[in-house]
């Protein structure tokens, strides 16, 4: 399942603005990378990934799969 998401901020750089990122991104990725944007910290043990460094560059890594439910496993770049 896919569903877009919007990103506006003046941090990214002017080459990926406007873009669409093919990124494997899970909704508990958001925390991590508003955390990191805060600086602050995440705490231990949370499931999301920082991917601040992929929305900025989606050529960086960022994950290469994501627990969708208890039995579904998304792997790759998503189609």
């Amino acid at each position: 399942m896919l569903a877009p998401a919007l990103v506006v901020s003046p941090l990214l750089p002017a080459g990926v603005r406007g873009s669409v990122a093919p990124l494997l991104f899970h909704s508990t990725d958001w925390f991590a990378t508003f955390a990191r944007l805060a600086g602050v910290a995440p705490p231990d043990g949370i499931d999301g990934v920082d991917a601040w460094d992929a929305l900025r560059d989606p050529a960086a890594a960022h994950r290469s799969e994501a627990l969708i439910t208890d039995h579904i496993l998304r792997s790759g770049a998503p189609a």
